[in-house]
């Protein structure tokens, strides 16, 4: 009702002075009238009720009163609702239709549900909520406390609450809004594999197969992560049941980590008979005939896995593997380049420990894989390990006279593991021995002790060797170097090989990072930044170079 409404205010008045004195015929007139003037005012049906009932007119104070509660609800003042049902309850049973009658105890059931909800409590109002709807799903006093708890749930409930909320929703047949709390704890928690069980049930439930389907691979795909095999069969017979066709990948995935290859072998080509481009059922069913002695068939596979997309890791990896289990190690050089320079990119020290043993069996005499190695086992705490790569890194470097590398790499060693001193010093003294005369110089003063740090020793060039870059040279290229405004982007080889001689100068291999940033720079000329770290290099080579020939007897 208008209250500023001066016509409105004094109906009103009236209205409630003939009610208190019980004339309810100038009461209902008066009422009336507002109505006429706003026939949207519920709070004045009401008062229209309560005349009804002190007339005991019972019929009509019953439908009136049930036209108020509907009116609240579509306003969504479900509050407002419980008096109102409280009104039609206090009505003479005995004098109603048997029908009206019937409905009753639906308002004997909101008013329980309107007090325990009151109490806060979510959980308890579950049971008498869910009986509601499993007689009238429909039903409009249910469906508004739903949208209300909804909206509660969504602003003040803990997520820790959302599990039991979720779980008393299904168990009371409340599908909806079991359906919307699974999926937000789904959403929060993808690995939660209760919610997400519970979540595709009700989605069966409610006939949405599709979803559930997709729900019940996500769940297989998580027991295979926990390498839960009758968990993921479980789940990937349900989604089978379903119609799905991707469920022959998990099952065929079992099948292999079961070693039942036969099996395997026949999950993976009934998939690829549907689906001829499936990368993982083509790397898949490539490794299964290779465990069942079938070399050729097998590389066919891989070969289509490669056609399909030729920079999908798994797929490089599977054939390099192959390879290496084969005499066709060549075959994998360039597959396994790529590899390990994603590797050494993606800062993963086990996978680039993996690659480039790999790569130093296939390239023995390639320094960049073994320095790579040794960087990746220092990193996985394998000093053990690493100092053996560096043992093998210096005796690479001495194949190819680089003296003061082998007995930088000899050093490192021994600092990585200080138990094998007596034969790597052995070692060093005989590279010592072998060196050419001042091959090898005075060592500089000692930086703190550290199973990260070489102490850089400089060797001594005369002055047309090549590997001196003159300071004016240094410094002029560094003025007239162009800076272009954005920095282009590098490859993921390139950006190996960048880390790769990053590593070179903590470790005081100068020599060696200069060729890598040359190597770099027939690569990409035009790179600003690897020309200026070369720069930065060859400047720290020639001041270390002059100090080294002012510190020489003269």
């Amino acid at each position: 009702m208008d209250s500023t409404n001066p016509d409105n205010k004094n109906l009103l008045k009236s209205a409630q002075t003939y009610f208190r004195e019980g004339q309810w015929d100038k009461a209902f007139a008066e009422y009336q009238k507002i109505l006429a003037l706003d026939p949207a005012d519920t709070n004045i049906l009401v008062m229209v009720g309560d005349i009804y009932a002190k007339k005991r007119s019972h019929q009509l104070a019953y439908e009136t009163y049930l036209k108020a509660a509907s009116d609240f609800l579509a306003q969504e003042h479900t509050d407002k609702t419980i008096p109102v049902y409280k009104k039609i309850i206090a009505l003479d049973v005995e004098k109603l239709p048997v029908d009206v009658r019937m409905n009753m105890s639906f308002f004997q059931n909101y008013v329980r549900i309107d007090e325990i909800l009151r109490q806060e409590n979510i959980e308890a109002v579950m049971e008498p909520l869910g009986r509601l709807l499993k007689l009238r799903p429909n039903d409009p006093y249910a469906q508004a406390v739903l949208k209300d708890l909804g909206v509660k749930i969504e602003q003040n409930t803990p997520s820790q609450r959302f599990q039991a909320l979720g779980d008393a929703f299904l168990k009371n047949g409340i599908l909806d809004m079991a359906q919307t709390i699974y999926k937000k704890i789904a959403d929060m928690d993808p690995n939660n594999v209760p919610a997400q069980s519970n979540l595709a049930k009700i989605y069966r439930k409610q006939g949405f197969d599709s979803a559930a389907k997709k729900v019940y691979l996500h769940l297989a795909e998580l027991a295979l992560v926990e390498n839960d095999l009758n968990g993921a069969l479980d789940f990937a017979q349900k989604a089978v049941e379903l119609k799905s066709v991707e469920a022959g990948y998990i099952l065929g995935l079992i099948e292999f980590r079961n070693k039942k290859w036969p099996e395997a072998k026949i999950e993976f080509e009934n998939l690829l008979r549907i689906k001829v481009s499936h990368l993982g059922a083509l790397i898949h069913l490539g490794k299964t005939l290779t465990f069942l002695d079938q070399p050729e068939k097998a590389s066919e596979n891989f070969q289509k896995a490669l056609k399909v997309d030729k920079d999908n890791l798994p797929a490089q990896e599977a054939w390099v593997e192959f390879c290496f289990q084969g005499n066709r190690k060549e075959a994998a050089l360039p597959h396994l380049t790529t590899l390990l320079d994603k590797a050494v990119a993606d800062n993963h020290p086990d996978r680039t420990a993996q690659f480039a043993k790999m790569m130093v069996q296939l390239k023995p005499d390639q320094v960049s894989p073994r320095i790579q190695l040794v960087q990746a086992l220092q990193t996985l705490s394998d000093f053990e390990g690493a100092s053996e790569a560096c043992r093998d890194l210096a005796l690479i470097y001495e194949q190819q006279a680089q003296w003061n590398e082998a007995a930088q790499a000899l050093e490192k060693a021994l600092k990585l593991n200080p138990a094998n001193a007596e034969v790597l010093k052995k070692a060093l003294a005989d590279l010592m021995q072998k060196a050419p005369s001042q091959a090898l110089t005075q060592t500089p003063p000692q930086a703190p002790a550290s199973t990260n740090v070489i102490e850089v020793k400089i060797e001594v060039p005369d002055l047309d060797s090549e590997d001196v870059v003159r300071f004016a040279e240094i410094t002029a290229e560094e003025e007239i170097e162009p800076q272009p405004p954005l920095k282009p982007a590098l490859s993921h080889s390139v950006e190996a090989q960048m880390t790769t001689a990053s590593l070179c100068v903590q470790q005081g291999l100068l020599k060696a990072a200069i060729d890598i940033y040359q190597q770099i720079l027939k690569t990409v000329p035009d790179s600003a930044e690897v020309r200026k770290k070369l720069n930065e290099v060859n400047a720290i080579y020639l001041k270390q170079w002059m100090q080294s020939k002012d510190n020489s007897p003269s």
